[in-house]
């Protein structure tokens, strides 16, 4: 798998044409929508979080808005991409390491889009097992309660910012590396 950055100069200078006579196609292609829809959501968040509201919630949106970036990523490097919310793939997908610690709060983060902030339970006993094994991992075992939580691993405010920043910075280094060309394509 290429890195980030060698995906980044094969892209360089290339120009990604947009259809903007077909409105999915203009919605789905066009790299300044996935900013557009990202931002807010990452703004939200930070609303949330300074009012102290539910966490839970700031998890859901925050995560939702790093998908976006990744997936803008993906389209400005014409790389295809399942149907996913699983961010720790879409990073690897585009060459973007991070470290184990980050892993799983991306895994953590995808939980919380997927089922975690919005139902009591997943669709099934075994993904609940599989969250619960990796909700466990962000956690100590035994000890201090008040040290209970890994400062490294936890879904706090200052992780969340930290990834998305990081996010943020590559899909504008992409943005920046690769011309976008609005057409009217009739077929």
């Amino acid at each position: 798998m290429p890195s980030f950055d060698e995906m980044l100069a094969s892209v360089r200078g290339k120009i990604h044409v947009v259809n903007i006579s077909d409105g999915f196609e203009h919605g789905r292609g066009a790299l300044l929508y996935y900013w557009n829809c990202a931002e807010p959501l990452y703004l939200s968040a930070k609303i949330i979080w300074d009012a102290r509201g539910p966490s839970n919630v700031a998890a859901m949106l925050v995560g939702m808005s790093m998908e976006l970036l990744l997936k803008g990523i993906h389209v400005a490097f014409d790389r295809q991409f399942k149907t996913t919310h699983r961010l720790d793939k879409l990073c690897a997908n585009v060459g973007i390491e991070v470290s184990a610690d980050d892993k799983i709060i991306l895994w953590a983060l995808s939980e919380h889009v997927i089922w975690a902030s919005r139902y009591p339970v997943p669709k099934s006993a075994e993904r609940l097992s599989s969250a619960t094994d990796l909700f466990s991992k962000q956690v100590r075992s035994s000890g201090n309660l008040a040290h209970r939580d890994i400062k490294e691993r936890e879904l706090s405010r200052g992780n969340c910012e930290r990834l998305w920043m990081g996010f943020a910075e590559g899909y504008q280094k992409v943005r920046e590396a690769r011309f976008e060309s609005a057409e009217h394509i009739f077929e």
